[in-house]
């Protein structure tokens, strides 16, 4: 599932879910795909 996402990165350690923003150009600014994809992520 890392690879399905172009806002996120993702992984799963265990019974542990990582999520982790990746929009450095624009400080992780929230806009609508990234929030498609926490929300498919979460």
């Amino acid at each position: 599932m890392s690879g399905d996402f172009e806002f996120l990165d993702y992984s799963v350690s265990g019974a542990v879910a990582r999520i982790t923003l990746d929009r450095p150009k624009v400080l992780n600014a929230f806009n609508a795909g990234l929030r498609r994809e926490l929300l498919a992520a979460a």
